[in-house]
């Protein structure tokens, strides 16, 4: 990662036992098979202990890929900045009140993947899998997105 680039760590939430739920798991185990991302990717898969909240104190922006709960067809995308009340991830990284939504923690941004199958079973419906794939081609345009939409607003100097 470039030294000049503000810390971006993008971590995909999920079970991989529970078809459409390992939607972002399995966003990151392909975005790591890319060179051209400037980010770090990480994984928090459910029952499994992790120790992300000390990367995430390090990170300027948090992007979060993670299935989540939809009136929309599933595979549809919700690309929002966390906490947000109309878009929940399925796996909070952390409980309500700590680190994504407090001021000192990083700018946090959920790329959601409108489930429609989180039942117990392996493999992804075809509509999410279409969405997964379209998620890591457009990748790079999607993190942009976070990075515009996370961005401080500019300062006017008063001159």
């Amino acid at each position: 990662m470039n030294a000049n680039v503000e810390r971006t760590l993008v971590v995909g939430c999920g079970d991989r036992f529970a078809h459409d739920d390992a939607a972002g798991l399995i966003v990151v185990d392909e975005l790591r098979k890319r060179s051209d991302l400037e980010c770090e990717l990480r994984t928090v898969e459910a029952g499994v202990p992790s120790t992300i909240v000390e990367e995430v104190t390090r990170a300027k922006l948090l992007v979060v890929l993670d299935s989540v709960e939809s009136s929309g067809p599933a595979g549809t995308f919700h690309c929002v900045r966390l906490p947000s009340a109309s878009v929940k991830p399925r796996h909070p990284l952390f409980p309500a009140g700590t680190i994504q939504t407090s001021s000192a923690g990083p700018k946090t941004f959920l790329i959601g993947i409108a489930a429609a199958d989180c039942t117990p079973g392996p493999g992804l419906s075809p509509k999410v899998q279409i969405a997964v794939e379209q998620l890591v081609q457009d990748f790079p345009r999607y993190l942009k997105l976070a990075q515009e939409l996370t961005a401080d607003p500019p300062i006017h100097e008063k001159g």
